[in-house]
C-alpha cells in the first residue's frame, strides 16, 4: 500500500461471533484492529463525499457467491436514500478498462474495516479498500456507511454520555488493548473542525454497542442492526435527490396526544411527554419526526430500566439506579416505557425536542 495519509475506519464491534459475558447475558464487545491503520474521526468526514448522483463501482476481490449476494443485497439500502448507484463486478474483465471505486475482500483475519468515502479513491486499483472479516447484515450497513463518508457514530461531538475509562481498559486490556485504543476507538470525540455532525444518534447503524458497565452514568446502547430515521435523513442531505423515498416510507400512524403542560403527580413529573396507559401500548404505532432528547431522573429507591417499544417488541437501552439521572437521545413520536421489578411502571410518548420525566418514591 502507498505511504500516503488516508482515513480509513476500523471497525471494532458488531460482530455477532465475538462475545463477553456480563450478569449472564452475550453482549457484544470491541477486538483490537487486525493491522494498523489510519483512523478517520467524524460522524461526516468532510470532503469525502463521492459526486452526488454518481454510479460507484464496487469489484469482488474474494468472498464466495454468497456473501458477494448478501453484500450486494443489504448494500444497497444505502442508495433509498442517497442519490448513488451501484454496480457491482465479480472480476476485472468486468469492468471492461473502467477503474473500480470500492474494491472488498474478505479476509477473516483482518478485522471488518473501509476507507472513509472517496478517500477509496487513494488506493492502488489492486487493494482492497473494504474488508469483512464476517458477513452479516449490520456489518454490511456498518461498513458502506463508512464507505460513503460516515463514521463511528458514539464518538459524536454532541453525544454527552460519560465513559468509565477505567473499566473499559480493564475489559479490553484482556484482548490486547491501550489506553491509547480505548481512548481513540472509544472515549475521544471527533474533531469538530474536521466533521459535518448533528444530535447524536443511539440509534444509528454507525454507533459502537456497549453496556451499561462501561459508563458512569449506567447508560448502555444494543446492538443496531438497521438504519435509523436519522441515518436516512442525513444521507439524503448528504447526496440529495431521493428525500420522495423516505416520505413514502412513512406509513398512517396513531399519534399521541401531546401535554403541553407539564403533568405532575405524587409519583412523577413530565415534560415533553405524553403519557400513555401500558395496557394500550401494543395498539400504538410510533409517528416519527424530528430529533429529540429526554432525561429521566429516578428519586426512587427501586432500579429503573428504560426501553425502547417499537414493532411490538422492548429494547433495553439504560438501567438507571436510584438517585441517577440519565440522558436519552430518541425522536419526536418514539414510544418509551420505563419499568420497575419487571412491571411497566410508566409508558410515554415523545411529544417536543426536549423531554424531563421525575420519579417520585410513592408514600
Amino acid at each position: 500500500m502507498k505511504n500516503i495519509t488516508i482515513l480509513f475506519a476500523v471497525c471494532l464491534i458488531l460482530s455477532s461471533a465475538v462475545f463477553a459475558t456480563q450478569g449472564g447475558k452475550r453482549m457484544s464487545i470491541v477486538k483490537p484492529p487486525a493491522k494498523p491503520t489510519v483512523t478517520a474521526r467524524s460522524v461526516e468526514v468532510k470532503g469525502t463525499r463521492w459526486k452526488n448522483g454518481q454510479t460507484v463501482r464496487i469489484l469482488f476481490l474474494g468472498g464466495t457467491n454468497a456473501e458477494r449476494q448478501m453484500v450486494r443485497s443489504i448494500a444497497v439500502e444505502w442508495t433509498r436514500y442517497a442519490n448513488l448507484n451501484f454496480e457491482f463486478f465479480d472480476s476485472v474483465a468486468q469492468l471492461r478498462g473502467q477503474k473500480s471505486n470500492i474494491r472488498i475482500d474478505f479476509e477473516k483475519g483482518a478485522g471488518s474495516n473501509s476507507a472513509v468515502g472517496n478517500q477509496a479513491e487513494s488506493f492502488a486499483q489492486n487493494e482492497p479498500t473494504m474488508n469483512y472479516a464476517w458477513v452479516d447484515k449490520a456489518t454490511i450497513l456498518h461498513e458502506f456507511g463508512h464507505a460513503l463518508g460516515l463514521e463511528h457514530e458514539h464518538q459524536n461531538p454532541s453525544n454527552q454520555v460519560r465513559w468509565n475509562r477505567d473499566a473499559i481498559f480493564n475489559e479490553m486490556s484482556r484482548d490486547g488493548w491501550t489506553i491509547e485504543m480505548v481512548d481513540d476507538f472509544i472515549i475521544k470525540p471527533h474533531d469538530r473542525n474536521r466533521v459535518n455532525f448533528s444530535q447524536y444518534d443511539p440509534l444509528s447503524i454507525m454507533v459502537y454497542s456497549y453496556p451499561s458497565s462501561w459508563t458512569l452514568d449506567g447508560s448502555s446502547v444494543e446492538l443496531n442492526t438497521e438504519l435509523s430515521e436519522m441515518d436516512k435523513t442525513n444521507i439524503a442531505k448528504m447526496y440529495p435527490g431521493r428525500t420522495a423515498v423516505i416520505e413514502e416510507n412513512v406509513a398512517p400512524v396513531i399519534t399521541p396526544v401531546i401535554d403541553d403542560e407539564p403533568v405532575t403527580n405524587d409519583t412523577h413529573t413530565m415534560s415533553g411527554v405524553s403519557k400513555i396507559n401500558c395496557q394500550d401500548l401494543e395498539d400504538m404505532s410510533e409517528n416519527v419526526s424530528g430529533a429529540s432528547s429526554f432525561t429521566v431522573q429516578n428519586n426512587t429507591k427501586d432500579i429503573l430500566t428504560l426501553y425502547w417499544f417499537s414493532e411490538g417488541k422492548k429494547t433495553k437501552y439504560a438501567t438507571i439506579r436510584p438517585g441517577k439521572k440519565h440522558q436519552q437521545g430518541t425522536y419526536v413520536g418514539h414510544l418509551w416505557v420505563i419499568d420497575s421489578n419487571s412491571q411497566c411502571k410508566l409508558a410515554f410518548a415523545i411529544s417536543k425536542s426536549k423531554g424531563k420525566l421525575v420519579l417520585n418514591q410513592s408514600n
